[in-house]
């Protein structure tokens, strides 16, 4: 089944401005922070909260997961529609495991770099 083209351009607009207000909050915590440009630390991220873990239940979901799944440094992750990367930053530092992360939203990828 196929959407009439108006009812397609409006979901698209409607999910990019859903997820702009994000990329936006992200650099605006960041900048108040001092953290504009240059090296971040894991906290620093961890404390946007829901701007950088974009799931329920935050990096304590990741936890779950990582205990789960019994990730360590030689578990190989594959992120499909990683956003930000924030679950992949969290579960990779908790690990050491490696992780490929596939987001089609341009912006996400450059923000999560």
């Amino acid at each position: 089944m196929t959407l009439p083209q108006s009812e397609n351009q409006s979901s698209s607009k409607d999910s990019a401005l859903l997820y702009d207000w994000r990329i936006y909050s992200i650099r605006q915590a960041l900048k108040q922070k001092g953290k504009a440009t240059g090296a971040l630390e894991i906290q620093d991220l961890l404390d946007l909260g829901h701007l950088d873990q974009y799931h329920y239940f935050g990096s304590q979901a990741c936890d779950r997961a990582i205990n789960y799944l019994s990730l360590n440094s030689n578990s190989r992750v594959l992120d499909i529609g990683s956003g930000v990367g924030g679950p992949a930053r969290y579960i990779s530092y908790k690990t050491g495991c490696q992780l490929q992360c596939v987001e089609l939203r341009q912006d996400f990828s450059e923000i999560a770099q």
